[in-house]
């Protein structure tokens, strides 16, 4: 749904590639970052150096 693009950057993960703008579904309840099975977020950074992802929900 999100075809790559130059510009964009993008992770992969095993078999999952993440790109910025992807939209993303918490699968777990995370009490601390009070983020809950469920909802719906959005990629709005990508480190690839530090292999980490900001979502924004």
């Amino acid at each position: 749904m999100n075809p790559p693009q130059d510009n964009k950057p993008q992770l992969q993960r095993g078999s999952t590639i993440f790109r910025l703008g992807d939209r993303v579904m918490q699968l777990k309840n995370d009490y601390h970052r009070e983020v809950f099975n469920g909802d719906q977020g959005t990629i709005t950074a990508i480190e690839r150096e530090e292999q980490i992802l900001t979502i924004t929900y």
